[in-house]
């Protein structure tokens, strides 16, 4: 989608190939990343090459070619997930950096949306929850990644497991430095 606009009572959305999509109602789900954070970085003014948030990364194809570029990714959230899985097909030699570990979780479990069997863990304590989200993690194969760190911050799993299969196969090398 390139623009969106109110037009006779519904929505008109622009795309960039591909007739107009009009519709009654526009969700915009920007999640946590509508409020991007940069750290400052020591050295960060001598450093040539392009340092973005994720909130700038629109998909591999729109930066140039990936192809046998370094890039690392920093923080194990899903968007670093599916940003580092989407570059690495894109032939990026892509490093995820990994302080605090990290869960990851299938998309569907038995069939049902992961979302939903979070809604179900819910009222449990937090540390059963963790340790529920940990015990399906390692049943499916994902624990390729640090296991997440007892900190105070709920930890949010990686959903789906395309980033522990890229992992696994040597296309996204995982450090903790």
């Amino acid at each position: 989608m390139t623009s969106a606009a109110r037009e006779d009572r519904q929505w008109r959305l622009e795309q960039r190939s591909g007739p107009a999509i009009h519709a009654h109602h526009l969700v915009v789900a920007t999640g946590i990343v509508s409020n991007p954070y940069v750290p400052a970085i020591a050295g960060r003014d001598r450093f040539g090459g392009r340092l973005i948030h994720s909130v700038e990364y629109r998909r591999a194809d729109s930066h140039d070619s990936m192809t046998g570029k370094r890039i690392l990714i920093v923080g194990p959230g899903n968007s670093a997930g599916e940003i580092s899985v989407e570059l690495a097909r894109a032939g990026a030699e892509v490093s995820l950096a990994v302080r605090s570990g990290a869960a990851v979780v299938p998309r569907h479990l038995l069939g049902i949306p992961i979302q939903y069997v979070s809604v179900v863990l819910s009222p449990l304590p937090r540390s059963l929850a963790q340790q529920l989200t940990a015990m399906v993690s390692r049943l499916r194969g994902a624990s390729v990644l640090p296991p997440p760190a007892r900190t105070p911050c709920p930890k949010v799993p990686i959903i789906g497991l395309a980033l522990a299969d890229a992992v696994r196969a040597g296309r996204i090398r995982v450090g903790d430095d």
